[in-house]
């Protein structure tokens, strides 16, 4: 479900220039530089909680705005002054306008909701439209509840159906936000007592929570704990990993490749890891907020922490960042925060860069000194994702910068294919075949594209199979989605039928076997590159 949000006088985000922004599954970033308004829009989700709970989980708060009253809120404890969340530059309340697109146009279908938090008193108010347009009304002699579907009294006939909204602000509700500063031990209590820093539990909390599913009676805890320490191994490239709570429950004892340390004789970049993903695999939200991924992290390490972070997640990831080079790698969507005379202003970015100045953004040239050096080329930022997963099935992850080429498969694209093998002369490129039968001929500009890339000796997979997507196995689609659907066949289309959104394709690749693979023109690609 996508959600489009519209957030008005909000910190720095004045009335006639309010905040409008798509959450939807996958990665959507925040770029701009310090002080523009990114982190104030992640913190947005996690002051407006305590509402978004009340209105999504309790049908009597609903029927008590839906009939004109208002809701007591609460402000989160990190909130000393509650003025401080409303623009300064006027006396007006926050807004908060929440729509969904793609609901059947009729009048019982609730498919938008204003929120309005009101500056002079510690409450507000909310009103509800339909689908079709029409503002939802509550009828006379009251309404009981089903569902989420109002019915009346004792006709039981529907009034409105609450469904898709009050799910959307469920989700609004159950989101992980990850602020910019995140380590255990300088904010552990030195009397033991419980310490979160926003939804992130640090200190002594978090590592008896540690120690606690490690050690317990839940097998599902004890997994849990055991698949996050195979993800950090495989991230950092250890052999072998062990992580337990010291004997006093002051730090985390770690075992790298037989060796042993304390927590804090190690990087940050690594007890980030730990403490943002461990907090992300017990609270497993819709929608994880962090604020400057790269932190303390080698480029090379940032996407794939990113990725690992979405795999908890049930809808997906925003992400506030400076570094456009991994926003426009990853995210699906992707807005620039800027900072203006009278507030802050954000714009959907839609240009692609050229592909070498992509990979400048990536820091390709700090990628090299670990070992990568190569470039693989896909189609688009969802490609990115799939591809950097089949390359750790290959044990070929730590060799090669994923780029996505976006519009440039053409004819045309000679001279900024020639550019980017000047930068990395190793390089390599993937695309669909989109055929609909065996042995049909690829599209002209396809193999335009394809015989550029022969004449500048680069080694260019184009897919048997119609796409990426027609290579994931029956096995993989259940186990990442569900048994409700199938594996496509070589050539099927997404046309007509009932699929996962191709934003979930890097969730289905992360599960894929090498011998799944193997025998395809794409697993003996992957094996040669």
């Amino acid at each position: 479900m996508d959600i489009n949000l519209t957030i008005g006088n909000y910190r720095c985000f004045p009335v006639g220039s309010p905040a409008s922004l798509k959450l939807t599954k996958g990665f959507s970033a925040l770029v701009g530089v310090n002080n523009s308004g990114k982190s104030s829009l992640l913190k947005f989700f996690y002051e407006m909680r305590p509402a978004f709970t009340q209105i999504g989980r309790n049908t009597g708060v609903v029927t008590q705005l839906w009939a004109g009253g208002k809701l007591e809120t609460q402000q989160p404890p990190e909130i000393l002054d509650r003025g401080e969340m409303f623009f300064n530059g006027n006396r007006e309340d926050i807004w908060i306008e929440i729509t969904l697109d793609d609901l059947p146009k009729t009048p019982a279908v609730v498919a938008k909701a204003v929120v309005r938090v009101l500056r002079n008193e510690s409450s507000c108010n909310a009103t509800f439209f339909n689908a079709d347009g029409s503002k939802s009304k509550q009828p006379d002699g009251g309404v009981g509840w089903s569902d989420d579907v109002a019915t009346t009294h004792p006709s039981n006939n529907v009034v409105a159906n609450f469904h898709p909204i009050l799910t959307a602000f469920r989700m609004l509700a159950d989101t992980y936000y990850v602020p910019a500063f995140r380590h255990i031990s300088p904010l552990t209590p030195a009397d033991g007592a419980v310490q979160n820093y926003y939804d992130i539990n640090v200190g002594r909390p978090f590592i008896e929570m540690w120690h606690g599913l490690q050690a317990g009676a839940s097998k599902q805890g004890q997994e849990r704990i055991y698949k996050l320490i195979e993800e950090i191994k495989d991230n950092f490239g250890f052999r072998q990993l062990q992580i337990s709570a010291a004997l006093n429950h002051n730090s985390l004892q770690l075992f790298i490749d037989g060796r042993p340390f304390a927590l804090q004789e190690l990087g940050a970049g690594l007890a980030q890891f730990i403490v943002v993903l461990g907090n992300a695999a017990l609270k497993k939200p819709s929608f994880i907020l962090i604020d400057e991924p790269e932190i303390s992290l080698h480029p090379s390490l940032q996407l794939k922490f990113l990725m690992k972070l979405a795999g908890y997640a049930s809808e997906g990831v925003v992400f506030a960042t400076h570094n456009i080079g991994l926003a426009r790698s990853v995210a699906e969507e992707i807005y620039s925060v800027s900072a203006a005379a009278k507030g802050s202003e954000i714009k959907r970015i839609e240009q692609t860069p050229r592909l070498a100045e992509l990979l400048g953004e990536l820091d390709y040239e700090g990628y090299r000194p670990l070992g990568f050096n190569k470039v693989l080329l896909v189609e688009g930022r969802t490609s990115v994702k799939v591809f950097v997963e089949l390359l750790r099935i290959f044990n070929k992850d730590h060799e090669f910068l994923v780029a996505p080429m976006s519009d440039m498969i053409h004819g045309n694209s000679h001279d900024e294919l020639q550019e980017v093998t000047r930068i990395c002369p190793h390089t390599f490129a993937v695309i669909d075949s989109e055929r609909q039968n065996a042995g049909d001929q690829i599209e002209p500009r396809r193999e335009a594209f394809a015989q550029n890339c022969r004449n500048l000796q680069i080694d260019c997979l184009v897919l048997e199979h119609r796409a990426i997507e027609n290579y994931l196995s029956d096995r993989a689609i259940k186990l990442s989605q569900g048994d409700a659907y199938r594996a496509l066949t070589p050539f099927e289309g997404r046309q007509g039928l009932n699929l996962w959104p191709k934003t979930e394709n890097w969730k289905i690749a992360r599960t894929m076997h090498r011998q799944e693979i193997s025998a395809t023109d794409l697993g003996q690609f992957l094996v040669r590159i």
